[in-house]
Parts: structure tokens; C-alpha cells; sequence
């Protein structure tokens, strides 16, 4: 059984079905991210500090909302974001010459104009350098995420750890329910 949404708590809740009336984002992300020690057990882990590197990151999402908490999220987590709502906006932002240096694209599968998987092959032909990241609400896709030119695949609802793991290169961090 699922839990009504009224019941359901706003940490728990898929952005693509929180009342915008309900919705508040706030987040304090530090600047450097403790990390284990290559060989550390989990029971006793000794942090190492990783600086992440600011990144400027071409976020591709229809809905306003979730493009708005994304677009906080990562600005807090001190990246630069341009954005675009749909595919034809986001290929006019690959097409820019000179071209602007998007260090990673992140973009929504289901566009109101066009795939996300396409979008993803497109950006890894035109700037093979640009990392491509995809989220998707549906069941992960058959065949491998590169053939489809993207480096990993978020699914929602999204948590902020993971995202901001997989944007700074590194593993994500195991869920815990």
C-alpha cells in the first residue's frame, strides 16, 4: 500500500507530486566532503577531505519546480547552472558558438519536446568532453547508459547525496531506508 501523499513527509515526497504550496528548499552543503581512506573499513573510517571543483552544469528540466530545487541544490553545492525547460531550448544552449563550457549536462528523460536519451547522445557527439548525467522517474532502461551517452542515470525521487556525489564524480553514498 502506498502512503497518501497528505501523510507522506516532505523528505519522502516525489517532487513531481509536492504541492508547490508545501515545497521549501534549503540546504548547506560544505565546500570540501569528508571521504574515507582507501582500505578503511566502515566501522572505523578515517575522513580524508576531497576539495569539489565548481562545475558549470546545463540543467535540463520541464517542470519548474524540480528544476528550481535542482538548480539550488547545485548553486549551495557551489556549481554555476544554466538551465533549459524543454529539448529544443537545451540543444540552442549546446549550439551557442563559441560554445559555453558546460562541464556536465543534466537533464530530465521525459521532455515535453523530445527524449533525454536522445538529448544525452547529442551533447556526447557535439562536446565529448561534457559529462551527461540523466534522471528518469521510469524503470531503468534496458542496455547500457553509455550507449545512450550518459555517464550515470538518477532515479526519482532524487536524494541530494547521491545527485551531488555523482555531479562531483565520485561513488554515490549507499541509501539507507
Amino acid at each position: 500500500d502506498r502512503m497518501p501523499l497528505d501523510r507522506m513527509p516532505l523528505d519522502r515526497m516525489p517532487l513531481d507530486r509536492m504541492p508547490l504550496d508545501r515545497m521549501s528548499v534549503s540546504a548547506s552543503v560544505p565546500a570540501t566532503m569528508p571521504m574515507p581512506s582507501p582500505g578503511s573499513s566502515s566501522a572505523a573510517q578515517e575522513a580524508t577531505t576531497t576539495h569539489v571543483e565548481p562545475l558549470h552544469v546545463l540543467l535540463v528540466e520541464d517542470d519548474d519546480a524540480g528544476r528550481e530545487f535542482l538548480r539550488r541544490l547545485l548553486r549551495t553545492a557551489g556549481h554555476s547552472v544554466g538551465t533549459a525547460s524543454s529539448y529544443a531550448e537545451a540543444r540552442k544552449c549546446l549550439a551557442v558558438v563559441p560554445p559555453l563550457s558546460y562541464d556536465l549536462m543534466l537533464t530530465d528523460v521525459s521532455l515535453p519536446d523530445g527524449s533525454g536519451w536522445d538529448l544525452a547522445a547529442i551533447a556526447r557527439d557535439a562536446r565529448p568532453t561534457m559529462r551527461v548525467g540523466v534522471i528518469t522517474g521510469w524503470e531503468p532502461h534496458d542496455g547500457s547508459n553509455e550507449a545512450h551517452g550518459a555517464e550515470f542515470v538518477l532515479r526519482k525521487p532524487i536524494r541530494a547525496a547521491e545527485l551531488l556525489a555523482h555531479v562531483a564524480g565520485r561513488k554515490p553514498p549507499v541509501a539507507t531506508e
